[in-house]
C-alpha cells in the first residue's frame, strides 16, 4: 500500500490524505492488478474511500479478472427514467406534478406530457444523449451519441472477445436492438443459422454487462413466479433511445405498429432501473 501511495502521489504532484480525499481509479478493468488491490484497501486502509469504474463489456469478454469476495460493494449506472429526463431537460415542476398523482386520478396538461413523453422514447436516458437535448434542444446530437455508443460497443466486442464467439456477439449486438420490446427464440436468431446454444451464451454475456435483459414466460402471476424458459423470451436493449436509432423510427412511432414493443420497452427499462438487477430474487 506504502508503494502504491508514494506512485500515486508522484503522478497526482499532491499528498492523498486518507478520510479527506477519495481516490477515483477509472477504466479499473485495464488493470487487475489494482483490482486485487481493492482487498488491501479494505484491510490495511478502511479510512480510505474508493470507487473504482470500469468497463464490464471488456472485463466480462476477456474473463481474466477477480474481484475480492466480500470487499467490495457495487453500484450499477441506468439510463435515465422519464421523471430524471425531465428533471435534466429544466422540467422539475412537471416531475414533481406526476409524481404526485395517484393510481387513476386525472391528469391535467395530457399535450405537453404527451410532447416530453416522446421525445423521452427517441432521446432516451443516456446521459451524454440527454445533456445534448437539453443543450440544443435539437436531435441532431442525440443521433450522433446513440450512433458513437453503438459502435463503440461493436469495437470493444472485436477488440476483446475471443475468435469463436466474436461472430454471435456481433450478431447479438445488431439484432437485439431490432427486437427490443418483442418475442424470440434462440434458434434461427435474427435470420442466422447459427445453433441456439452459442446465441444463448452471447445473450447472456451480453446481459451480464447489462446492455440487454432477457424476460422469460411465466404461465402463472401468483407467487413464487414459475418461468418457463423453453417459450420464447422478450427482449429489452439497454436504452429506448438507441433502440430507437437502430430502428430508425421517426416522431411519430407511436402511433404505428411498433408502438405496443416500444411501450413494452420502455416499461422494461423502467423498472430494471427502479429494481436493481433481480428485484425478485
Amino acid at each position: 500500500m506504502a508503494d502504491f501511495y508514494q506512485r500515486a502521489e508522484i503522478l497526482l504532484g499532491r499528498r492523498i490524505i486518507a478520510g479527506k480525499n477519495l481516490l477515483f481509479l477509472d477504466e479499473i478493468q485495464a488493470l487487475p492488478e489494482l483490482l486485487s488491490l481493492l482487498r488491501f484497501f479494505a484491510e490495511e486502509r478502511p479510512d480510505q474511500k474508493v470507487i473504482a469504474a470500469g468497463s464490464l463489456l471488456e472485463a466480462k469478454i476477456t474473463g481474466d479478472w477477480s474481484v475480492p469476495v466480500g470487499r467490495v460493494e457495487y453500484a450499477y449506472l441506468y439510463p435515465l427514467t422519464f421523471f430524471e429526463y425531465l428533471e435534466a431537460v429544466g422540467q422539475g415542476k412537471l416531475r414533481s406534478y406526476l409524481a404526485g398523482v395517484g393510481l387513476g386520478e386525472a391528469v391535467s396538461g395530457n399535450s405537453s406530457i404527451r410532447d416530453h413523453f416522446r421525445r423521452y422514447l427517441i432521446v432516451g436516458g443516456m446521459p451524454e444523449a440527454v445533456a445534448g437535448f437539453a443543450k440544443n434542444n435539437s436531435l441532431i446530437p442525440v443521433q450522433a451519441v446513440h450512433n458513437r455508443l453503438l459502435t463503440a460497443f461493436g469495437e470493444d466486442i472485436g477488440k476483446y472477445a475471443r475468435e469463436a464467439e466474436r461472430k454471435y456477439l456481433e450478431l447479438v449486438m445488431e439484432t437485439a436492438p431490432k427486437l427490443a420490446g418483442g418475442l424470440y427464440k434462440y434458434e434461427n436468431f435474427g435470420g442466422s443459422a447459427y445453433r441456439g446454444r452459442e446465441i444463448a451464451g452471447a445473450i447472456n454475456l451480453l446481459e451480464n454487462v447489462r446492455l440487454l435483459r432477457e424476460v422469460p414466460a411465466v404461465n402463472s402471476v401468483i407467487l413464487p413466479l414459475n418461468y418457463k424458459y423453453k417459450r420464447p423470451k422478450k427482449m429489452i436493449w439497454l436504452d429506448t433511445g438507441m433502440v430507437n436509432f437502430s430502428n430508425k423510427m421517426q416522431a411519430d412511432f407511436l402511433q404505428g405498429e411498433c408502438r405496443g414493443r416500444v411501450m413494452e420497452q420502455f416499461t422494461g427499462q423502467t423498472l430494471i432501473a427502479g429494481g436493481g438487477r433481480r428485484p425478485f430474487e
